[in-house]
């Protein structure tokens, strides 16, 4: 097992765009709940998560894997489902 630790940016473009989503109640509730424990902004919730969803869709497209390992040192591979 590797101990290489990778860091995902979500680093605002120059460029901003006004987007208008129209989410499930309880996916607009995650998004909130998240914002206000990480003391972050809707946007950049929203931002993270796709800097990570693009980090996720590279490495499994490479043939990589995603490994999540709890508090008790358990390795599981996370399962992405539509690719």
């Amino acid at each position: 097992m590797t101990d290489t630790k990778a860091a995902v940016s979500a680093e605002a473009p120059t460029e901003k765009v006004r987007l208008n989503l129209n989410l499930p109640a309880d996916i607009a509730q995650q998004l909130r709940e998240i914002a206000a424990r990480r003391q972050l902004s809707l946007t950049d919730v929203v931002s993270h998560a796709l800097a990570l969803e693009s980090y996720v869709d590279s490495t499994v497209a490479k043939g990589g894997k995603i490994l999540v390992e709890d508090s008790n040192n358990n390795l599981r591979e996370l399962l992405i489902l539509g690719r």
